[in-house]
C-alpha cells in the first residue's frame, strides 16, 4: 500500500488480489492480503518521514480490510483521503479532523458479523473539499458541527442508527438521493446550496 501511495497511485487492493471488487458487508475472500492496521493509518499520514513523502494525490486506498476501529481524531492532513469500498471491524472516528482535500468512504461498510453497526464520527470535522459517503453502510453517523466548504454526497447510504448533522454548515450542495436511514437530525444546519432527499427512506424521525 504505501508503495502505491508515495509512488501518486491508488492502493486498489481489488486488483492486486486479481478479484472483482469485494462486498465490504458480505462475507467473502477478505484475507490477510488485504489486511491493514489502524496504526499504519496514523503512521503515514502524521509520522515522519512518511507524512512528508505522501504526494499530491494523497492517500487512496481501495479494498482494504481494517480489522480493529481506526482512530484519526483531531488529526490534520494537507492532502486528500480516500477509504473506499474498504470493510471496517470497528468504528471510524474522524472527530475534529482537517483535512485539506477530498475526503471519502465510497461504498465502505462495517463487517456484517460485528455485534453491532460500528459508527463513523465527523463530528467537528473541518474539510476544505468536499466529502463522498456515497454507498456506506455504518450505524451512526455523525456529522455534527462539521464544517464542508464544498459538497456532502450520501447517494445510496445506509444509516442504521441516527445520521446526525445538527450544526453542519455545507458551502455547496447537501446529496442524499436514494439513501435509507433510521433518524435523521438536520437542526440548526446550513446548506448553502441545494438539499436533495428525493427517493430517501427515513424509518424514523426526521428533524429539521
Amino acid at each position: 500500500a504505501w508503495e502505491q501511495i508515495r509512488a501518486g497511485r491508488i492502493a486498489d487492493f481489488n486488483a492486486r488480489e486479481g478479484q472483482e471488487a469485494l462486498d465490504p458487508r458480505k462475507p467473502g475472500d477478505w484475507d490477510e492480503g488485504r489486511r491493514l492496521s489502524a496504526g499504519f493509518l496514523k503512521e503515514i499520514l502524521f509520522r515522519e518521514p512518511y507524512r512528508e513523502a505522501i504526494p499530491v494525490e494523497g492517500v487512496r486506498i481501495v479494498g482494504a480490510w481494517f480489522p480493529e476501529a481506526v482512530d484519526l481524531a483531531n488529526g490534520r492532513l494537507d492532502r486528500q483521503l480516500w477509504l473506499d469500498k474498504c470493510r471496517f471491524g470497528g468504528e471510524v472516528d474522524l472527530t475534529a479532523v482537517r483535512i485539506s482535500g477530498w475526503l471519502s468512504l465510497e461504498g465502505s461498510a462495517v463487517a456484517e458479523q460485528s455485534a453491532e453497526p460500528a459508527s463513523v464520527r465527523l463530528y467537528s470535522a473541518e474539510i476544505n473539499g468536499s466529502i463522498n459517503l456515497d454507498k456506506i453502510m455504518f450505524g451512526d453517523v455523525d456529522l455534527g458541527d462539521a464544517r464542508i466548504t464544498g459538497q456532502l454526497t450520501m447517494q445510496d447510504a445506509v444509516v442504521t442508527g441516527q445520521l446526525g448533522m445538527n450544526g453542519l454548515e455545507v458551502g455547496q450542495h447537501l446529496l442524499m438521493r436514494g439513501g435509507t436511514f433510521q433518524d435523521v437530525d438536520l437542526a440548526n444546519a446550513r446548506i448553502t446550496g441545494q438539499l436533495t432527499m428525493r427517493d430517501v427512506t427515513v424509518k424514523g424521525v426526521l428533524g429539521m
